[in-house]
């Protein structure tokens, strides 16, 4: 066999192994689906979403409603008064809220729809992974509480620091629960607070050079151990990621804004929440991750060729472990609208040690790439 024979076979093999991994990666187009009302509303407004995105849930109108892909925008029910889905279980499966008036704390699930639970509760924010525990609010606006609920053993009001304290997630588990608390109610002196079994209600403070105290925790991991919300800094409000390794860290700000951290996705690396730009009321969503930094959604989803036209996308409040699958509340055509945004992405390839003369199968295997991307784009 002639040797420039034998390295072109080598190379041709090492060609098609190449390629052929290559239509082996799944490329998923970036999209963004508006969620309809519905049926004899014009608006939906989420407020939060599965761990994997398959469920959405808020309020359409005055009644609170769940999104999946099979079945559309449905009401979970009607209450004089109004209902509102607020949280959702990892899986989707259970779903919490307040309905009527005075408000009144439910939870919901396909198989025995609202329940509520305890007459003293007024609002339901957060429902660990297996439905057992809540977090919310006690009834009296003046007065409330933070509460975590277990069913079997009822609430546990848990003791507060303030005049007034609100729960607003907890862990999968239900150990970890995470709100603010307010030494005076009614001002803006409010705190992020951690709480567990064992130490009761710690403050997280702020970042450091704060002109304030305020802070707010409103979302934590699965495991319970990392927390974001927003702050006072030196730099002004800005979201922030906390956890007992590194204590509490800005998540920087975006040009002339006031960001919020409003949700985490359950392994911790993806925090998503809005901007309030320029000082007036023009708020649009973002995503964090270490990686990148923070982002306007829109800004991907446009460099990734979605067309966004009529589309505003005000608030993000939940994510997906890859960080692909976002959930959030904006307006289409200036009616409310909830929406769920697909992120592109082309995972990253195995790198094999090249054998030797395939230097040349590696080049004929980036041409293939090129051009398998510009075909799906």
């Amino acid at each position: 066999m002639r040797l420039e024979h034998h390295y072109t076979t080598i190379a041709h093999k090492q060609s098609v192994r190449f390629l052929l991994l290559i239509l082996a990666v799944k490329v998923q187009a970036a999209s963004i689906t508006i969620l309809p009302a519905l049926d004899g509303f014009t608006s939906f407004t989420a407020t939060a979403m599965s761990s994997n995105g398959s469920v959405v849930v808020g309020v359409s109108g005055d009644t609170a409603v769940r999104w999946t892909k099979e079945t559309g925008t449905k009401s979970l029910f009607s209450s004089p008064g109004g209902s509102i889905a607020i949280g959702v279980s990892s899986d989707g499966s259970h779903i919490v809220g307040s309905y009527g008036t005075p408000k009144t704390a439910f939870e919901w699930t396909e198989s025995q729809g609202p329940q509520p639970f305890d007459p003293k509760v007024c609002c339901a924010n957060a429902v660990s992974a297996d439905g057992t525990v809540v977090v919310g609010t006690t009834a009296g606006s003046s007065v409330g509480q933070a509460y975590r609920f277990v069913f079997g053993s009822g609430s546990l009001i848990l003791a507060s620091l303030g005049k007034y304290a609100q729960a607003n997630d907890v862990s999968a588990d239900g150990s970890v629960v995470v709100g603010a608390y307010q030494p005076i109610f009614g001002t803006s002196d409010s705190r992020a607070f951690l709480w567990t079994v064992a130490e009761g209600m710690v403050p997280l403070g702020t970042l450091p050079g704060a002109p304030g105290p305020f802070s707010i925790a409103n979302g934590i991991s699965a495991d319970g151990k990392v927390i974001v919300g927003t702050t006072d800094s030196s730099i002004g409000q800005q979201g922030f990621r906390w956890t007992a390794k590194t204590g509490m860290q800005g998540l920087g700000q975006l040009p002339d804004s006031i960001t919020t951290a409003t949700a985490v996705s359950d392994n911790g690396k993806y925090i998503v929440g809005y901007a309030q730009v320029g000082g007036k009321q023009d708020y649009r969503a973002w995503i964090w991750d270490a990686t990148n930094g923070m982002r306007y959604i829109t800004n991907i989803l446009s460099a990734e060729g979605v067309n966004l036209t009529g589309v505003s996308l005000v608030s993000a409040v939940g994510v997906s472990d890859d960080g692909l699958t976002i959930a959030g509340y904006g307006g289409r055509d200036g009616t409310g609208a909830a929406w769920l945004a697909t992120l592109g992405s082309v995972p990253p390839l195995p790198v094999a040690t090249p054998e030797p003369a395939s230097f040349q199968a590696l080049a004929l295997g980036v041409i293939g790439l090129g051009w398998l991307i510009r075909r799906r784009a």
